[in-house]
């Protein structure tokens, strides 16, 4: 009982408060990304297999995207593409802020489909591929050939989304994930 509780603690799900009980938590902090990442340790998930399903859950998102972007939405996602561009362009070495800009793309992304649960889903997804993320950023993903990129297909997909443009979308998922394949090649060798 103790093992599954201390199971149910370390994905959220409650919170164990010494000496007061235990409560179950408030929905908002609950992620289940911990308890995926596990499961898919445990049974060896290839990065074929996440590429693929980055892949749909991507083109997914898109499609809901480009149905219900709004203005507002366009104007954080440039104002990040603006800031990635300036760490790519005066740092970038500094892999964590790029980390922390990429991400904060997906979350803006994410609120442009304005579908509660498929914006869980797709954060979930990108809780579970950032830490191959950050690991691209970490050997210099930013640099040579690579420079650019993420920055391109983040551009890529903004235009999609500003002429709603769904294959556009498409060939922006396409451009990132070509970046991780690449990655996942060169970790093979």
């Amino acid at each position: 009982m103790r093992e599954a509780l201390k199971i149910l603690e370390a994905t959220h799900l409650i919170q164990i408060r010494r000496g007061d009980g235990t409560y179950i938590s408030n929905p908002d902090d609950i992620s289940f990304a911990n308890a995926l990442l596990f499961k898919m340790i445990l049974t060896n998930t290839s990065m074929d297999e996440m590429v693929e399903f980055r892949e749909q859950i991507e083109i997914s998102a898109v499609h809901l995207a480009v149905a219900h972007v709004q203005p507002e939405d366009l104007l954080l996602l440039k104002e990040n593409i603006s800031l990635f561009t300036a760490c790519i362009e005066n740092s970038p070495s500094d892999y964590a802020q790029l980390h922390k800009l990429d991400m904060g793309f997906h979350r803006l992304f994410a609120a442009c489909m304005k579908n509660k649960l498929m914006e869980e889903i797709y954060l979930l997804a990108m809780d579970i591929f950032s830490p191959t993320i950050l690991n691209n950023f970490e050997t210099g993903q930013v640099l040579g050939a690579d420079a650019q990129t993420t920055l391109i297909s983040h551009k890529t997909i903004v235009q999609a989304l500003e002429t709603r443009d769904i294959h556009l979308g498409v060939h922006g998922v396409w451009q990132m994930l070509d970046i991780w394949k690449r990655w996942a090649n060169k970790k093979k060798e």
